[in-house]
């Protein structure tokens, strides 16, 4: 199975460097599990304006995804009440 490519949009990549250094390590080790897509445990898909997107989380960060092609586009790394 070919691993899948990651994507950091800019508003995600800020998100991340906001999180504390900690928390940078977790949500790392979760964008090295993308890598393995679908093979992917604790991913759920989004609904209403975020259909087509997908979350994964640790703690109450929330890693928001979206697949383009090969590639996973991670498009918000942030709070879980500030993420949707």
């Amino acid at each position: 199975m070919r691993r899948m490519d990651i994507e950091i949009t800019p508003e995600a990549q800020a998100g991340f460097d906001e999180l504390p250094t900690r928390m940078q390590d977790r949500v790392d080790n979760l964008i090295g599990r993308l890598e393995q897509w679908p093979r992917v445990s604790g991913v759920k898909p989004l609904q209403h304006n975020w259909k087509g997107h997908y979350r994964l989380r640790t703690g109450k960060y929330r890693v928001v995804f979206h697949l383009e092609g090969d590639a996973i586009v991670i498009d918000r790394i942030d709070d879980r009440k500030d993420v949707y």
